[in-house]
């Protein structure tokens, strides 16, 4: 199972209901609302993407939205932007 992990010189300062994600490699920054906010900090190297998603879930209930695709969606991005890593575990 693939595992996301947050990259360690990726600093997360919660603001309100956003978070801001500060890569300090490069000096960008990302402004991400609470539900992104919650999953990148279930990023921890210790979860595999189907229990980050269920815990998504029971966190803010299964809305009409697809929460299977957002979430992976999003770890794809996350990936993308160098934010995380993803293992194999």
């Amino acid at each position: 199972m693939k595992k996301p992990n947050r990259c360690s010189e990726v600093i997360v300062r919660d603001e309100n209901d956003k978070a801001i994600l500060f890569d300090s490699r490069s000096g960008a920054m990302y402004l991400v609302n609470s539900t992104a906010g919650f999953v990148w900090s279930l990023c921890d190297g210790s979860k595999d993407l189907e229990e980050i998603i269920g815990l998504v879930k029971s966190r803010f209930g299964g809305k009409s939205y697809d929460v299977d695709g957002d979430v992976t969606k999003l770890i794809g991005r996350f990936s993308e932007l160098g934010l995380i890593t993803i293992a194999e575990g």
